[in-house]
């Protein structure tokens, strides 16, 4: 059979993962780790359908030390593949690709990211006990925690917080918080407020510091809320959002309640920047480990003098 048939070159290019990878590595040299990382995907399975799209010639792939460097050369791809890519390249899902694989290849010029607090027990290691040490690190401020789901961050934020104006549009939810609040001496330092996120009950420059958790996929207009939000800031007050990374469960629709797949870096910081907020950045923050393994992004900006 021909190394570059046309219904072979069409099945291979079917599977998406592989047409991702190709598009990838067209614009340059990657590793088997950074395209993982780029794609949210396991590394076996990228090794899988690379070593697939090497034995058909379409990826060059190199040792180098114990890494694996792979690069697809434009030239020399067959039409229907050139054409293949050349319509996936228009998607949103490409657009997110790149700006991963750019994300990665910064990462590579600096120095590697610690590992995840999370990948092995040690007694006395938490989240909880990691945040509240970070916590007596940063000065007591007026802090809007914007739909606050358990309240448990919050709570956390009031600990050490001046004040926490906790809103939610569920009444029920303040009232649990509320109660907890009680029950942990801290009534005095969470107010709490119903409210909707696109129009929250804050003052112009009321509070120093807002967070949007897992908030902005169930709205309609996300970024009118984080427009919204930044009314709220005191001159150099930050925002922080922390969203899930753009993905392709639609199950989390019906069954969570979700409007949006998630978003890409760019859309953040375009949110961000249409609020007229600087010093944006967006990053990577984890990895769920269990399928089908969530990726949440950490954005901050603040509010310029």
């Amino acid at each position: 059979m021909a190394k570059h048939e046309p219904t072979r070159i069409l099945r291979l290019l079917a599977e998406p993962l592989r047409l991702r990878l190709l598009h990838l590595l067209t614009a340059g040299e990657l590793s088997v780790g950074e395209l993982a990382s780029a794609l949210n995907a396991r590394q076996s399975l990228v090794s899988t359908q690379l070593a697939r799209l090497s034995e058909e010639g379409l990826v060059q792939v190199r040792r180098e030390g114990r890494s694996s460097f792979c690069r697809a050369e434009p030239k020399l791809l067959p039409p229907l593949a050139s054409v293949a890519l050349e319509e996936h390249a228009a998607t949103r899902q490409a657009r997110n690709d790149r700006e991963a694989a750019a994300q990665a290849l910064r990462r590579r010029a600096g120095a590697e990211p610690p590992d995840s607090l999370g990948t092995a027990y040690l007694p006395g290691r938490s989240w909880e006990g990691f945040s509240r040490a970070l916590l007596q690190l940063v000065p007591a401020m007026t802090i809007a925690d914007i739909g606050i789901g358990s309240g448990e961050m919050a709570l956390l934020l009031a600990a050490r917080a001046q004040k926490v104006v906790a809103i939610d549009s569920d009444a029920a939810a303040l009232k649990r918080l509320q109660a907890k609040a009680r029950r942990a001496g801290l009534v005095g330092k969470v107010d709490c407020r119903l409210g909707d996120a696109s129009a929250p009950p804050l003052r112009a420059g009321e509070v120093d510091a807002i967070i949007l958790s897992q908030m902005l996929h169930e709205l309609e207009t996300p970024a009118a809320a984080v427009k919204a939000a930044a009314r709220g800031l005191r001159k150099g007050g930050c925002l922080l959002v922390l969203e899930l990374l753009t993905h392709e469960e639609a199950w989390v629709r019906t069954r969570l309640g979700h409007r949006a797949l998630g978003f890409s870096e760019r859309e953040l910081l375009g949110f961000m920047r249409a609020a007229g907020l600087v010093q944006r950045e967006v990053q990577r923050a984890s990895r769920d480990p269990k399928p089908p393994h969530f990726v949440a992004l950490l954005g901050s900006a603040r509010k310029g003098a």
